[in-house]
């Protein structure tokens, strides 16, 4: 909820500014802005600064779309490599059953812990990332090999359990958001600037203001957005665990004969 109420302050601090430009018209229009050549240059200025705010905002929506997509992607791949790892070890026998069981059971942690994280509740998050893993990589490793086929089974379930593991640091990694602050301060300025200069020449009719609460409103579902997508396991919009699940319920599937 933390996008939410920061959009809310946001859009309550942009519109206070241009209410509070509209109420100061009446003393600034009359020295400052009768005169022709100051009006323009005053809607020179207004003009770049909206175009500044405009480039920035389009910018940060599409960078945090995208980030917030090549998470999703990790998470599917993450999936993927969970599955071919218990396909690697059902090929090397029964003596892999105790590496596939811990296998099941470090995914299915951290589905708990992704679940966890949308609610607030991971009070350890460095935990997030090795969290039952370490099972399952000692028993890859207790993994006793006869022959070449299984030497080279165990080699490539090593390397995947690996693939893994990094998958979940980085998942781990993006529990805290890479949304840039100062960039995001910077639009908020802009914004100040921009709604303030509009209400400064804006009509004094309920139109107008209909007007400039939308405008408000918009810019302030752009910046709910960008920070609501930078934080891709927290908040309202977040990254399903589905895949995982669907992992877990494939790998733990009893396997047909032939």
């Amino acid at each position: 909820m933390g996008a939410l109420w920061l959009s809310l302050a946001i859009f309550g601090i942009v519109l206070g500014v241009g209410v509070a430009g509209v109420l100061l018209a009446p003393t600034l229009a009359a020295p400052a802005l009768s005169d022709f050549n100051a009006r323009e240059f005053f809607k020179a200025i207004r003009a770049i600064v909206i175009g500044v705010t405009s480039l920035s905002l389009g910018l940060l929506v599409t960078n945090a779309k995208s980030d917030f997509q090549k998470h999703k992607d990790e998470l599917r791949a993450q999936a993927t490599n969970v599955i071919v790892l218990d396909r690697i070890l059902r090929d090397y026998g029964p003596d892999a059953d105790q590496a596939r069981t811990e296998l099941a059971s470090s995914i299915r942690n951290e589905i708990r812990q992704i679940d966890m994280a949308a609610r607030d509740l991971i009070t350890d998050a460095k935990a997030f990332g090795t969290s039952h893993m370490g099972r399952l990589r000692s028993a890859l490793i207790r993994l006793e090999p006869t022959t070449d086929g299984q030497r080279w089974l165990k080699t490539a379930a090593l390397t995947k359990a690996q693939d893994v593991v990094g998958s979940r640091w980085r998942i781990y990694e993006d529990l805290d958001g890479n949304i840039i602050w100062p960039v995001v301060g910077a639009v908020v300025f802009w914004l100040v600037a921009t709604f303030f200069s509009i209400g400064v020449i804006m009509p004094r009719h309920s139109y107008a203001v209909g007007g400039l609460v939308i405008g408000v409103f918009s810019v302030a579902i752009a910046l709910f957005l960008i920070i609501e997508l930078s934080y891709p396991y927290d908040g309202m919009i977040t990254i399903s665990p589905r895949p995982l699940e669907d992992a877990v319920a494939e790998i733990t599937a009893p396997v047909e004969p032939g």
